[in-house]
């Protein structure tokens, strides 16, 4: 799974060295958004869990952790980060909402919400394709696509 985390994360200075604002998490939360109702007009949605809520390390498959603090990630990656979803969550990732997470300073089993995906994924903008260019390069360079389609919405996800 690739998250591009290039304007998420906040920088500590103009050259592009991020702020040290502890470790970060991606994980598959395991309870689903909520709905109720019937038809477009009558739906009402909720969140599985809310910005900032603490969640138990229970209710979470966690996946790797971010490695924005790695020197000169930011510039190597294009603040693209590669998560592998084991192949056991694949399908609870496909199905669940994704989070970024932060450990609880005051319990080593709990982790806060930084960041939940958007109500059932939907506002998910999934490029086709990115191209990403440094500009202190001096030659010409044939461009590799490395592009790997994506749906829009959870359930048709593509894991790697």
């Amino acid at each position: 799974m690739r998250l591009d985390l290039s304007n998420a994360l906040p920088l500590a200075d103009n050259i592009g060295a991020l702020s040290n604002i502890g470790v970060i998490r991606a994980a598959v939360l395991k309870t689903p958004d909520m709905g109720s109702g019937k038809g477009d007009s009558s739906r009402t949605v909720a969140p599985a869990v809310d910005e900032g809520a603490i969640v138990a390390d229970t209710a979470l498959v966690l996946l790797d952790e971010i490695p924005y603090q790695t020197p000169g990630w930011l510039a190597t990656s294009g603040g693209v980060a590669e998560i592998p979803v084991p192949a056991e969550s694949r399908e609870l990732a496909s199905e669940r909402p994704l989070a970024l997470i932060a450990p609880n300073p005051g319990s080593p089993k709990s982790w806060r919400i930084l960041i939940p995906e958007a109500i059932g994924g939907h506002f998910l903008r999934a490029e086709d394709f990115v191209r990403r260019l440094d500009a202190r390069q001096a030659k010409t360079r044939r461009a590799k696509d490395t592009s790997t389609r994506c749906a829009s919405a959870r359930g048709r996800r593509e894991f790697r």
